[in-house]
């Protein structure tokens, strides 16, 4: 893949600051591959927040005392009860040459989502620098790498000097913190004597520099106890600071020579105790990192001959990986995605990792739910599973007070990742796992969100759904559909596992009777926003599709999407930035795509897609939208990047249903070559394929284990492709789709 496309130079209009992360550490960064930097496109000024190190899980107890800025908050707002990440500091370089200091004007950048790591070029002139910035995957350490090179004829004597300060972007901590800063030394012991004295030598500016020498800050913040523990090689001066240290290198440099300079970070808490790696071990966890993300990208792949497409794949499932902490996957780990909070969006990098084969990682998201149910469970008082809106990790609201706390909608999304986790991997185990998560659920949305009119029709209360401009709205589609979804995943579960007979026979009762209630625009004959108001059709019409598909291919669900289809069409013509729908919208756009997909309008599906290159920002990093003021909004989003990925996927394979995997549902005419590999489908079995001139080649299942195992395929392929011939097809149902049966074998098992 052309790597030029996620490059950035001093040039480039539009610039956002790159991010690195593990799922537990994450910082943004500036042009110089540290928390520093020149730059001269649009970039927001809320992202500066970013440019400090931040640990999922790890908060204030409020805002209040934090000493923040808040991002996208105006300080007379009422914010102190949400609970911001706590700030771990930043580093500065400073470059000086023959005493002058450098002006790093001249750069360029470069995001290698191969290896994850951030590549940062000067030239300043006779000098050249370049640093390479990772956070490692299988250690909780920040590295940076920083080459030198002397490509003048004449020597130079550079000072090459990096200041940590603990605190957010801007230096400020927060009320109440209390900072213990040490140089620890190769012959310091290890609980000091009587008074807590640490080093043999009292007066420590006379010691000499050692390569073992460190810094280290331990703090206390409220709860926290723990330290930002800092290397360097090879030998230069540490000094501590009031609230940090600094680390200083006096280099000569002859001509056409070059020298390396190593800095490592290491986060460590009472929760998760982290040993400080000497140099050597360093080297040896960088190598680790590499393999590990090595080992991701070989899970799937998706070549469809559109480089930016497959770009936009690879920044996004980097983001979503990247921001996937212990406990789920957070919008993101940094200030300006609201905290690193958990929201329902979860959900769509939930689908983005598990249509990509990332079962595993992610599994963390009906993972946590489960963790959190007894929280659910007390605030609903014992009627189910009461979700909170933004919460921590702990399931607490950390919500700032508004009309968003009364989405119910959430539910049918926890309820979907449950069963869509069963349907994936087949594991009746899983689905008793999280069978409680499923019924908590429905019984919420019994409890709270139906009710039923003067004459007795059920229908979901006034209350605040996915668009959250128009509020409050009866029978909004939305939550009526994601509660149609959970009342039927709840009884199909239960059916499955033989629990639970008579809630799930009224669940079912419940869903049949709902559907009557879903709102229709009889003029337009769509389901309409809602039953008493109606919006120009945008992301919360296209429910019935995708999230809950409680109807995909009826006449009402049909006309619903190509009124969404319209209004993406004017929007390209008349380029509103208001319209939910417009070309600026990664995730509406992916949406309203998947939802075309999934009606098997592979053409005008694609055709949406294909303007997802216009919303993305610098490095191609999806975000939440693209501004003409500011350009990319809201960088490194998971729920945009979970929207993309997921809808490339359905062009390939689908699982709408308990029924059987749908494989080839959407290919679009003009994509002559392609090829993909380990998509998952159902019962653990993943599907790789190759279209070549137009023709399908290839197509192979991966499974785990000896079965018997359907799936359902346009007859168009079976008919002109040489299928084995112990593959027999039904007859084609009403979608033109042949129902297939073959028997796997542990391997791959090839179809033609």
């Amino acid at each position: 893949m052309e790597k030029q496309m996620f490059k950035v130079t001093n040039n480039s209009k539009l610039y956002n600051f790159p991010f690195i992360g593990n799922g537990e550490l994450g910082t943004a960064l500036g042009p110089t591959g540290y928390h520093t930097g020149s730059y001269k496109g649009l970039c927001p000024e809320d992202d500066k927040a970013n440019l400090t190190l931040f640990w999922a899980g790890r908060r204030f107890k409020d805002a209040r005392g934090g000493n923040i800025k808040i991002p996208r908050v105006a300080p007379e707002e009422l914010f102190g009860a949400t609970i911001p990440l706590i700030r771990f500091g930043r580093f500065d370089r400073t470059l000086r040459v023959d005493g002058v200091k450098t002006r790093d004007e001249n750069w360029q950048q470069m995001l290698d989502y191969d290896q994850a790591t951030v590549v940062s070029e000067l030239n300043h002139g006779e000098i050249f620098e370049k640093t390479d910035t990772l956070v490692c995957m299988t250690f909780n350490m920040l590295v940076f790498h920083t080459r030198l090179e002397n490509r003048n004829k004449t020597a130079k004597k550079l000072n090459f000097a990096v200041d940590y300060i603990f605190g957010d972007a801007d230096g400020n901590r927060a009320q109440g913190t209390r900072l213990f800063i040490r140089r620890p030394y190769p012959d310091d012991v290890v609980f000091g004597d009587i008074g807590g004295v640490r080093s043999k030598e009292i007066d420590l500016d006379k010691r000499p520099p050692h390569v073992l020498e460190s810094l280290s800050v331990q703090y206390e913040i409220d709860m926290h106890l723990g330290e930002v523990h800092i290397g360097r090689y090879p030998m230069g001066v540490v000094r501590s600071t009031e609230h940090g240290g600094s680390f200083i290198h006096e280099i000569n440099l002859q001509p056409g020579e070059s020298t390396d300079l190593w800095f490592w970070v290491v986060l460590s808490d009472r929760i998760k105790y982290t040993h400080f790696p000497n140099f050597e071990r360093v080297l040896n966890l960088i190598e680790a990192h590499k393999i590990a993300w090595a080992d991701y990208w070989k899970k799937s792949a998706i070549e469809i001959g559109h480089p930016e497409l497959e770009g936009i794949r690879k920044s996004s499932l980097y983001t979503i990986i990247s921001s996937t902490s212990p406990w789920t996957i957070t919008n993101g780990n940094q200030s300006t995605t609201w905290e690193g909070r958990i929201f329902h969006d979860e959900f769509f990098g939930y689908m983005g990792l598990l249509s990509n084969n990332y079962a595993a990682l992610a599994e963390r998201a009906p993972n946590h739910r489960l963790t959190i149910l007894p929280m659910a469970t007390q605030r609903s008082k014992g009627h189910g599973a009461f979700y909170a809106w933004e919460a921590i990790e702990t399931g607490e609201e950390s919500a700032p007070y508004g009309h968003w706390v009364d989405e119910r909608f959430i539910h049918g999304q926890f309820s979907e990742e449950s069963w869509q986790f069963y349907l994936r991997t087949g594991s009746k185990k899983a689905l008793a796992r999280y069978y409680p998560v499923l019924k908590g659920c429905t019984e919420w949305l019994i409890h709270d969100a139906l009710t039923r009119d003067e004459n007795g029709k059920l229908k979901i209360r006034s209350m605040t759904d996915i668009d959250e401009g128009l509020y409050p709205v009866e029978s909004g589609i939305y939550i009526t559909c994601a509660t149609i979804r959970s009342l039927e995943n709840a009884a199909k579960a239960a059916v499955s596992l033989g629990c639970d007979a008579e809630d799930a026979e009224k669940w079912s009762a419940l869903a049949t009777e709902l559907r009557k209630s879903m709102p229709v625009n009889k003029e337009g004959n769509h389901y309409a926003y809602s039953e008493n108001a109606d919006l120009p059709n945008g992301g919360g019409h296209l429910g019935m599709v995708f999230p809950f598909s409680v109807d995909i291919h009826s006449e009402l669900a049909r006309n619903t999407i190509s009124y969404g289809y319209k209004t993406f069409l004017e929007s390209m013509e008349i380029k509103n930035a208001n319209q939910v729908l417009s070309y600026t919208w990664m995730w509406a756009l992916s949406h309203l795509a998947t939802a075309l997909f999934y009606q098997g309008r592979a053409e005008e599906g694609f055709k949406v897609l294909k303007q997802v290159p216009n919303t993305v920002g610098p490095f191609m990093a999806p975000n939440e939208q693209m501004r003409e003021d500011i350009g990319a909004y809201l960088t490194w989003y998971t729920t945009g990047a979970g929207m993309y990925s997921f809808a490339l996927t359905t062009i390939f394979v689908q699982v709408v249903d308990e029924y059987d995997a749908i494989l080839l549902p959407a290919i679009p005419s003009e994509l002559k070559n392609i090829r993909f590999h380990g998509l998952l489908a159902t019962k653990g079995v993943t599907v790789s394929g190759e279209i070549r001139n137009g023709e399908l080649v290839t197509l192979n299942l991966m499974s785990e284990k000896d079965m018997k195992w359907r799936f359902r395929i346009p007859k168009s392929y079976f008919d002109h492709v040489n299928f084995r011939k112990d593959l027999q097809a039904s007859h084609p149902d009403e979608l033109g789709r042949v129902l297939i049966e073959c028997g796997l074998q542990n391997g791959i098992n090839t179809l033609i």
